[in-house]
């Protein structure tokens, strides 16, 4: 009698078909079971805060929401944005220096902005050559930039302010 882990002979596929998936791929390794141990994290440098973006987690929020509604040209503009955030990062760790939050934050805003500059060139070069569907899918990626953009300034303003008048309160200033 053969035995089940290895055959003598080669199967044909009625007998492979019968036999257990070890038995007649015996090369494969054995499945891992799976884990839910989290990613190895990169050390951080103890004396910065910790990491808060509250203009990355909001892109990411956004991003789902683009993907659950179908939204293409949201999909595309924030894809695009958190890529490159992540090539930020990649870069920064690469040459051994650490970003501070406030510094991502600064650099996220301004991959928005250009490219969102690059968005409405794009449109403007497509109108000039007459592809209407280039134009409205780089206006559309654009406007989506713009609002991220506005949003940001918004939140800066709101900071400054709040930072103003605590100041302001603890030495008595009006």
């Amino acid at each position: 009698m053969q035995s089940l882990t290895r055959p003598l002979r080669p199967l044909s596929a009625l007998q492979r078909l019968a036999l257990p998936t070890s038995a007649h791929r015996p090369f494969l390794p054995p499945p891992r079971p799976y884990t839910t141990a989290p990613p190895p994290t990169r050390p951080r440098n103890p004396l910065l805060p910790p990491l808060q973006y509250p203009l990355l987690p909001l892109i990411r929020t956004d991003l789902k929401t683009a993907l659950r509604t179908k939204d293409k040209h949201r999909l595309s503009a924030l894809r695009a944005v958190l890529a490159a955030s992540t090539n930020l990062e990649k870069e920064s760790f690469a040459s051994g220096t650490e970003i501070a939050p406030w510094e991502l934050e600064e650099r996220v805003f301004e991959l928005l902005r250009k490219q969102a500059a690059v968005c409405t060139e794009a449109a403007d070069q497509a109108r000039s050559q007459g592809r209407e569907e280039m134009v409205r899918r780089e206006e559309a990626q654009a406007k989506v930039l713009h609002e991220y953009v506005a949003l940001w300034q918004e939140e800066k303003k709101r900071k400054h302010d709040e930072i103003v008048a605590d100041l302001n309160d603890k030495y008595g200033r009006q």
